[in-house]
């Protein structure tokens, strides 16, 4: 652990919403038991033990888990001279599926742990008996298609619970689960899968969003086509041949995820103890302004993090039922199934949240009783901005907290969750990544949240701010870095068999620590503000300052939806700011977009005021709703649009015309 910077400028306190949040679980009295290393049950004690004794918080994660295992499980932790510098539990072999599928012991057999929802309202119930029977079936099958340990499976797949059946299946085996949305192109998903050379593909025949069905076959068609390594099919529908390549192929063996589980029924879930370290799933970068990075976590490293994630940091148990609006292939919908394991109800959202209309993650909190609603920030951003009021049209009483991600929550919209959706309901802002599947920075349970900063560091995350001299700074806006590693990072990337690639995305900026690609400004408090992207900041009179400065202010305007700031070259030398602006229904801005200007000189100062403010209809965001501050800046700056970003990576691929048309009229 490294100290903390000795000079410290002042720094305002963070803008407190509540003092403590209340908790339901007592996960983390029973867990200091267990850890000795710490002198207290309170999160304070926890946290300062967990970074000075790593090695024994770990051991008391596993056994405050109960994950079962083989093997020792000492050492637990040993230096290693390649990325992430350390390995976990070198003489432990376990299995990430059989956790999942195990369950508490008092749990209640006849509760469901999986509810899955489709927009048109269909509905499937199962218990964990019914999930490990339809797992023990598709592991059968699996087995019987020649599928074993290594092997790649991958799906393209909406959020539905045969995607959560599949990859149990595949995990039990040891083999690698790789997974994507079709809100993907195939030209999407097929960067993403085609380097990892799938022996087994699960995809669907129609996804349901928006109102409407939409008719998938074409697009696997071509995802089958593009991935010739696929030699079993499954296909979660009710037709096997509505999916073939354009010259009509088929793997041999094809067919549907119920007729395997029927063809195996009875089979037994059986789980196949793997090295802690093997390979569990590929999770993929965004790939906006590059080749996607294919990003590998091991069965143990998760299977740590995630039950410290949900049960310490998040005090999720039995009683809670949790709906996470996400895709299949971003990591919440990883994070999503591992919470199967609290013994939690676990939802399964097919669909747009917003139809039929905005109250609709409210509503379904509200009818499902939801205890955690998991939302990406501008969900949350637009319904305080549209003023919503769920508290007076739903009975939102079992509700405990909104946790977001994907980008920061404005402060208006902290404020408005503690509001508008009833008292004692919180908002969980966190920040962490696809890197880890998980979260370096969050709230301590049971502790303060803020409307405009993140309280803390998550349980053994040793989080810095380093400035360009690599020296933790306070007070300034920085490099968020982890100076000691963790179980979740990757244990290797994708077609990186000498760790270049891993070295030079995460530990080249500063050698032997993990730098994250925020900018960040840790408070004298220790709470941390996110300024966005490292590489999207701004560099305004001397000073560098984070969009997210920028879009907490202009959020404020009456009528502005949306927005992206990025810094672009004008001329040989100059550089000019430009903040593109989203009005609600397409509306002008105002003369000299003077609402806009006045508004950042307010909360920022007047040398921060944009140079040129536009009209836009729309702005780019990722599939995980991130807006696309870089590749903009890049086709600003001249860069060809095709090199600058990735249309397939965008969830609309034609928001982006307008910005190289954009771009043509600056003559760059």
């Amino acid at each position: 652990m490294l100290p903390h910077a000795s000079t410290e400028p002042a720094t305002p306190a963070a803008d407190r919403l509540v003092d403590s949040w209340p908790l339901r679980n007592d996960h983390l009295a029973a867990f200091a038991r267990r850890f000795p290393s710490a002198d207290g049950s309170d999160y304070d004690s926890l946290a300062e033990a967990a970074l000075t004794d790593p090695a024994g918080f770990w051991t008391a994660v596993l056994d405050h888990s109960a994950i079962e295992y083989t093997g020792s499980p000492s050492p637990a932790m040993e230096e290693t001279p390649a990325p992430p510098y350390a390995r976990f539990f070198p003489n432990l072999s376990v299995n990430y599926a059989r956790e999942i599928l195990r369950g508490p012991a008092d749990e209640d057999p006849t509760r469901p742990v999986v509810v899955a929802l489709a927009e048109d309202g269909a509905r499937t119930l199962c218990t964990r008996a019914e999930l490990r029977l339809r797992v023990g079936a598709v592991r059968a099958e699996l087995r019987a298609a020649g599928i074993t340990r290594g092997d790649v499976v991958a799906a393209v797949m909406p959020n539905r619970l045969d995607a959560v059946v599949v990859f149990l299946a595949a995990a039990s085996l040891g083999a690698i689960w790789s997974a994507c949305g079709p809100d993907l192109t195939p030209a999407g998903i097929l960067s993403r899968l085609a380097p990892l050379e799938p022996a087994a593909l699960l995809v669907a025949t129609d996804v349901r969003s928006g109102g409407a069905r939409i008719d998938l076959s074409a697009s696997m068609g071509a995802v089958l086509d593009g991935l010739p390594t696929v030699e079993t099919l499954l296909v979660s529908g009710d037709d096997v041949t509505r999916v073939t390549g354009a010259a009509g192929r088929t793997p041999a063996r094809s067919r549907t995820v119920d007729e395997a589980v029927l063809e195996h029924a009875g089979a037994a879930a059986e789980f196949d103890d793997v090295p802690f370290d093997h390979p569990l799933w590929v999770l993929h970068t965004s790939g906006t302004t590059g080749p996607v990075k294919g990003i590998v976590h091991g069965h143990g490293g998760i299977l740590l993090e995630h039950s410290k994630l949900m049960r310490l940091q998040n005090d999720i148990g039995p009683t809670d039922r949790v709906a996470w609006f996400t895709s299949v292939g971003w990591m919440l919908w990883n994070v999503n199934v591992s919470l199967i394991a609290t013994g939690a109800t676990v939802y399964l959202l097919e669909g747009s949240p917003l139809h039929p209309d905005a109250m609709q993650p409210w509503r379904l909190a509200a009818e499902e009783r939801i205890t955690f609603l998991g939302c990406v920030s501008p969900l949350v951003n637009f319904a305080a901005s549209a003023g919503l009021s769920p508290v007076d049209a739903f009975d939102l009483a079992a509700l405990r907290a909104v946790t977001v991600s994907g980008a920061p929550l404005l402060p208006d919209a902290a404020r408005w969750v503690t509001t508008a959706l009833g008292d004692g309901v919180v908002p969980l802002s966190m920040s962490g990544g696809t890197d880890i599947c998980s979260a370096f920075l969050q709230p301590a349970p049971g502790g303060p949240i803020s409307a405009d900063a993140i309280a803390g560091r998550a349980l053994a995350v040793d989080a810095e701010v380093f400035d360009e001299n690599g020296r933790a700074t306070r007070g300034r806006i920085g490099e968020l870095v982890v100076t000691t590693p963790l179980p979740s990072m990757p244990v290797m990337l994708w077609n990186d068999p000498d760790g270049e690639l891993y070295r030079t995305a995460y530990y080249e900026q500063y050698p032997g620590v993990w730098c994250h690609g925020d900018a960040v400004e840790e408070r004298t408090d220790g709470s941390f503000v996110m300024h966005g992207r490292s590489d999207a900041t701004l560099n305004r009179a001397g000073m560098r300052v984070g969009t997210t400065e920028y879009y907490r202010a202009i959020s404020a305007v009456a009528g502005v939806e949306d927005s992206l700031v990025v810094e672009a070259r004008s001329g040989a030398t100059e550089t000019e700011s430009l903040a593109f602006v989203e009005r609600a229904g397409g509306a002008d801005l105002e003369e000299d977009s003077r609402d806009v200007r006045d508004a950042v000189a307010g909360a920022l100062s007047p040398a921060h005021v944009p140079d040129r403010v536009v009209a836009a209809p729309s702005v780019p965001r990722t599939v995980t709703s991130k807006p696309c501050e870089v590749p903009v800046g890049r086709i600003l700056r001249g860069v060809d649009p095709d090199r600058a970003v990735n249309r397939d990576a965008l969830a609309d691929p034609g928001s982006i015309d307008f910005y190289v048309e954009f771009a043509g009229t600056r003559g760059v």
